[in-house]
This record gives C-alpha cells, structure tokens and sequence, in this order.
C-alpha cells in the first residue's frame, strides 16, 4: 500500500482519519485468499475502526481572553468553574459564540467494552501576563482540560487526567539594570486523552476544552492575571476496538 505523511499543519480530523483507515481497509479486503492465512484477519486482529466522529475549530482571528477572577481556577478534578475556550473569552460561556465544543450526531455508550473515544484538541496560547499592576512574574499559570456531557444532561463532567497547565515566562536583562519583560508565550497547548469504559460516563454526547487561571503570588488580590488565546481545535474520534 502506499501512504502519504501528514504534511505539517495540516488539520487532523475524524474525517480525515476514516479517508486514511478506508483506504487501508480496502487495499486489504482486495487481497487474494491465497495470500491470506486462515483467520489471519479475524475481528480481534483488524477490527472495525471510526464509526463516528465530532470536531469543533475556533478560526484565527482577534485573541479572546480570560482572568483570574472570572475565570479562577477551581482546582483539581473540580468540574465547575472552568470556562470554555470560545471566541468571546470570559463573557462568551453565555453566548452562543464559536466554542471549542465537538457534539455527535447521537449519543457514545462509552460503557460498551468494544469502544474508546479518542479525543485530540489543543489552542494557541499568546500571552500570560498581569494587566493592572505590570507586574512582572513567573508565578502566573493558564491551565487547560477537558470534560464530556452525559447525554440527556445539562451538566459537565470533568477528566482530571487531562489537566495541562502553562507558566508564564519572563526575561531579565542584566545588561540595563536588571529590567524584567513579560514573554510572548506564542505555545500550542495539546491535550490527547482516551475515554475508556472504566471512566464511568455511559452515554456521552459532547465533549469540550476549558481553560482557567490562577496567580500563585502572595499579593495576588491586588492583581489582575489575563490569559491571550486564539486559535483552537478538538476532535472526537469513536474507535471500535474489540473487547480490550
């Protein structure tokens, strides 16, 4: 069979995955019987694979931003009070603004043995910096996850273990005096989790990315912490795996 690499920057989706497998699945399927051995390609060697998919793409354009007060973090494995990653920042959790949400066609039973969902999303992060005060410090933190929606429900569950977090990053020149800058983050921040049947959430229907913010300083309530993001993607990929 012959392939083709995913060049650099070229969007990786659902769709574009299922195009890849169908190819290999009927290149194979066109094999003679004779290059076969017998049961060689039986359900628990090469099983059925994408069988649903949701993605979401917040576009290049204006940075949306978000602060320590409205968006505080709430603490680990905590589900409420993270916001989620669209391109009205804070404010747009209340709006229908373009969101980094990926909602299926119809309810994921996670709890079947024979499914995963593989979900790949990340967001361009600017800049993490103190906007009041200019206050220059390393001690400030843009943390990311991600959470799934049961289906029927309004409420979010929260993945701890797809908490990521960002320090902010700052320079000093010895060559004037010591003078401190805030740095430009320009980081793509990347999360890859797979939901299995053990995490307990049955059916599923969306699944998002959230961001929060937290100062870590002493004089942290006579400041003002923002965090600059822009563009962003998330992928569901539903993966039929044979009983693992």
């Amino acid at each position: 069979m012959e392939w083709t690499r995913i060049e650099e920057g070229e969007l990786f989706t659902g769709d574009s995955l299922a195009t890849r497998l169908a190819y290999a699945q009927t290149r194979i399927n066109d094999l003679p019987s004779a290059s076969v051995e017998k049961a060689s390609l039986s359900r628990e060697h090469i099983p059925s694979v994408v069988i649903a998919t949701a993605y979401a793409h917040i576009q290049p354009g204006s940075a949306h931003t978000y602060d320590d007060v409205q968006d505080l973090y709430p603490g680990w494995n905590t589900p409420v009070g993270w916001t989620i990653i669209n391109t009205d920042g804070s404010v747009g959790s209340f709006t229908s603004a373009p969101r980094l949400q990926a909602d299926f066609s119809s309810p994921i039973d996670t709890s079947d043995s024979s499914l995963r969902v593989l979900v790949l999303a990340n967001v361009n992060l600017l800049e993490i910096e103190e906007i009041t005060a200019a206050i220059v410090s390393e001690d400030y933190f843009a943390l990311f996850a991600l959470q799934i929606q049961r289906y029927g429900s309004t409420a979010w569950l929260h993945i701890a273990r797809s908490e990521r977090f960002a320090s902010s990053e700052m320079w000093v020149d010895a060559s004037s005096g010591d003078e401190e800058w805030q740095l430009k983050m320009w980081k793509d921040i990347p999360i890859r989790c797979l939901i299995v049947p053990s995490d307990g959430f049955g059916e599923i229907s969306s699944v998002r990315m959230v961001v929060s913010v937290v100062n870590t300083r002493a004089t942290y309530a006579t400041e003002l912490v923002q965090v600059s993001l822009k563009e962003g993607n998330i992928s569901a990929i539903v993966l039929q795996t044979g009983a693992l």
